[in-house]
């Protein structure tokens, strides 16, 4: 290879590394989601539209039902009524097929417009990482959105709570449709990123990152007021099911990061939260200690540690945990006693 054509190859790398760090996806969310909107206000329309024709031609049989019964008008009146129904909930149903169409065809615009302003190419490791990074903020710009799907003028501003319940009761499951699209891609991405990179430690970290996304989205329609709950109810234990699997595949990750560097703090406390949520409590502590081990100053994880050491009846350790923050003058100290004698087991 002549220099020429090394140097012509270091500047195309120079440059689509740089247009990878200058890469602004809110344009490209900004443009996208109006689209969203368009396509989840429809159904609501489409719903509006029966329920008002169902409701007149109720009202139009009732009103004039003397003067229809002494005619052979009273018979196709009562066929457009039932044909009325009939249409509404075959056409009901062609729009449910057609939805996960409707999804994929808005992620699919959002990420060929990604594409084409990184440039992607297939094998790159940098735009693995840019398009994961553009499917997870687009799915962290949609958070909440089921509340604002409608507006009101200012004048109006007193309904407002009233129309975000019917936005949210009309499209929670949209939104939560396309999150869950969209941080299935983000891991698909890195998924690939690892292939290319299977020993990196921050290519397993991104797994982990998008997995826990994934894990975080599910556990928000399995818990109640922020708490992960058991329950009964079947979509929450599907939705249960669900974020247990993406958080044992995430802690799959963070164990691969350990095994490549068992110095990496932030692995255990990652993998701390994760027990947690899951209530794993003994794995839990193994890994604060853990942690402790590689940032023995921390006083928080250290309080941590002392409450998890109560709930199992393991009091020496926990009391060993009161005096060095006794010893510190911690207020953490004082917090701390208080889970003596609280055990969960």
């Amino acid at each position: 290879m002549s220099i020429a054509t090394v140097e012509e190859t270091q500047r195309v790398k120079s440059e689509k590394k740089s247009a990878i760090k200058n890469f602004k996806v809110d344009p490209v969310i900004d443009a996208i989601l109006p689209q969203f909107d368009n396509m989840i206000r429809s159904y609501t329309v489409f719903n509006a539209f029966f329920l008002s024709l169902g409701i007149l031609e109720f009202l139009f049989l009732v009103i004039f039902f003397t003067f229809l019964a002494q005619s052979a008008v009273l018979a196709t009146s009562l066929a457009l009524v039932f044909l009325t129904f009939f249409s509404y909930f075959i056409l009901k149903l062609y729009l449910q097929a057609k939805q996960p169409e409707q999804y994929q065809e808005i992620k699919e615009r959002y990420i060929k417009a990604c594409k084409s302003l990184i440039n992607y190419h297939e094998g790159t490791p940098e735009h693995y990482v840019a398009l994961a990074d553009s499917c997870t903020r687009f799915a962290e710009r949609l958070q909440n959105k089921e509340n604002t799907v409608y507006t009101l003028p200012e004048y109006l501003n007193f309904l407002l709570p009233y129309l975000q319940k019917f936005s949210s009761w009309c499209h929670s499951d949209d939104v939560l449709n396309m999150q869950e699209m969209l941080l299935q891609t983000a891991i698909e991405e890195n998924i690939k990123l690892v292939k290319c990179a299977p020993t990196t430690l921050s290519a397993h970290a991104s797994l982990a990152n998008a997995y826990m996304a994934l894990a975080c989205l599910y556990k928000g329609q399995a818990s109640n007021n922020g708490e992960y709950i058991m329950t009964e109810n079947p979509t929450a234990k599907a939705f249960q099911a669900k974020y247990q699997s993406a958080a044992q595949k995430a802690i799959s990750e963070l164990n691969i990061v350990l095994e490549i560097s068992d110095r990496e703090p932030w692995a255990h406390l990652q993998l701390a939260d994760i027990y947690r949520e899951l209530k794993m409590t003994k794995d839990e502590i193994r890994e604060y200690e853990s942690y402790l081990k590689i940032n023995p100053d921390d006083d928080d994880a250290l309080c941590r540690l002392g409450k998890l050491y109560f709930q199992l009846s393991m009091n020496g350790p926990a009391l060993k945990i009161y005096e060095q923050l006794k010893q510190k003058n911690d207020r953490r100290a004082d917090e701390l006693i208080k889970f003596y004698g609280a055990s969960s087991v």
